[in-house]
C-alpha cells in the first residue's frame, strides 16, 4: 500500500490543526508528497522519517536555532521523532518521502550494516546508532534514482497498490542513506554524548566541506575555514578527521587534484594545472596526480 499525494498551489499556509492527524499518528503505508508551491509554511512540527528531495527553487528549514537552505542537488534527512518547521516563499517543487518506521528501521539498519561492514568497524558492530537530521549533497547514483522516481511519479494522488512505486522509493532511500552515511556517519564523534550536540557539530563540518567542494580546494585557509564552520581551527582539526575521515588540508588537497584532472581531460597544459593546483614542480604534481588516480580507482572498487 502507497498513498501518492500530488498538490499544486500558487499559496497556502497550513494551520497546525490540518496536519495533526498526518504527524501525530503513526504512519500506515510509504507516503509520497510531489507538491509546486511559491508560499508554504508548516509550523514545528515532530515528522515522520523522511527524505526532502527540492527539485527546483529553495526551501528553508529551522531546527531549533539551526537554518538549513535546500536547494536542487540536495535533499533533508529526518529521523522519526525530530522536530523542526519549513517555509517557502519563492516558486519551488518538491517532493518528500515518508515511511512507515519498522520499513524506515529495516532500510536504515541494513544501509548502516552495509556501511560499518565496508569499513571493517567491527568493534562497533552491536552499537546503536541514530543517522542525524542533516541536509547532504546527493551523489550521481541518487540523483539518477531520484530522476527516475520523479519520471515514474503518476499525474495525480492516490491510496492503493502500486509495487513498482513502492520499490523506487525505497531505492531510492536506500541510495540517500549511502549518501548520507558517507558523508554524515552517526559513528562519528561518539565521544560526544548529547545527540543536539553532535547533529550540530557534524552539520558545521559538513558547511566546511561543501565549501571545500564549491572552491574546488583553492585558497585553503584553516583559520578561515574555521570561521565559516564557527569552530576553533582546533575543533574543526578534530571534528573534520573525525566526520570526513581526513583532515581539511588533505580533502583540500584531492578538490584540487580531482579539478586538475578535469583541466587535463579538456587539454589544458601540464604546468597551468600544476601551478593552479599549487605544486611548483610538474614531476611532483604529476606524482600527487598518479597516487589521487590510484586511490580513486581503489575506492571505486569498493562497495557503495
Amino acid at each position: 500500500m502507497i498513498e501518492y499525494i500530488e498538490w499544486k498551489r500558487a499559496a497556502r499556509e497550513i494551520p497546525e490543526e490540518d496536519q495533526s492527524d498526518f504527524y501525530d499518528q503513526p504512519l500506515p503505508c510509504t507516503t509520497i508528497y510531489q507538491y509546486q508551491t511559491s508560499k508554504l509554511s508548516l509550523p514545528s512540527h515532530r515528522s515522520h522519517f523522511s527524505l526532502k528531495f527540492t527539485l527546483d527553487g529553495q526551501e528553508d528549514y529551522c531546527f531549533g536555532r539551526r537554518r538549513t537552505k535546500l536547494l536542487p542537488g540536495m535533499a533533508l534527512f529526518s529521523n522519526d521523532g525530530s522536530d523542526h518547521d519549513s517555509s517557502v516563499q519563492n516558486e519551488v517543487h518538491s517532493l518528500s518521502i515518508y515511511l512507515p518506521k519498522d520499513v524506515a528501521n529495516n532500510l536504515t539498519g541494513q544501509a548502516i550494516a552495509g556501511a560499518m561492514s565496508a569499513l571493517d568497524q567491527h568493534s562497533n558492530a552491536g552499537a546503536e546508532h541514530d543517522i542525524p537530521q542533516v541536509a547532504f549533497t546527493l551523489s550521481r547514483r541518487t540523483q539518477q534514482a531520484l530522476n527516475s522516481f520523479v519520471a515514474r511519479c503518476p499525474g495525480h494522488s492516490f491510496l492503493g497498490d502500486n509495487d513498482a512505486l513502492q520499490l523506487l522509493s525505497w531505492r531510492l532511500t536506500e541510495h540517500a542513506l549511502r549518501d548520507i552515511l558517507k558523508q554524515a556517519p552517526p559513528w562519528a564523534l561518539q565521544s560526544v554524548t548529547k545527540a543536539s550536540v553532535r547533529e550540530e557539530l557534524i552539520v558545521r563540518v559538513l558547511r566546511a566541506r561543501d565549501y571545500l567542494n564549491d572552491t574546488r580546494g583553492n585558497g585553503y585557509d584553516l583559520d578561515g575555514l574555521a570561521t565559516l564552520a564557527c569552530l576553533s581551527p582546533y575543533h574543526l582539526l578534530r571534528t573534520f578527521s573525525d566526520v570526513i575521515g581526513e583532515t581539511p588540508g588533505s580533502y583540500a588537497r584531492k578538490q584540487r587534484l580531482e579539478s586538475a584532472m578535469t583541466a587535463i581531460e579538456a587539454g589544458e597544459e601540464f604546468h597551468s594545472v600544476a601551478r593552479k593546483a599549487g605544486y611548483q614542480s610538474v614531476r611532483r604534481f604529476k606524482d600527487a596526480l598518479k597516487k589521487h588516480q590510484t586511490a580513486t580507482a581503489h575506492d571505486r572498487l569498493m562497495p557503495n
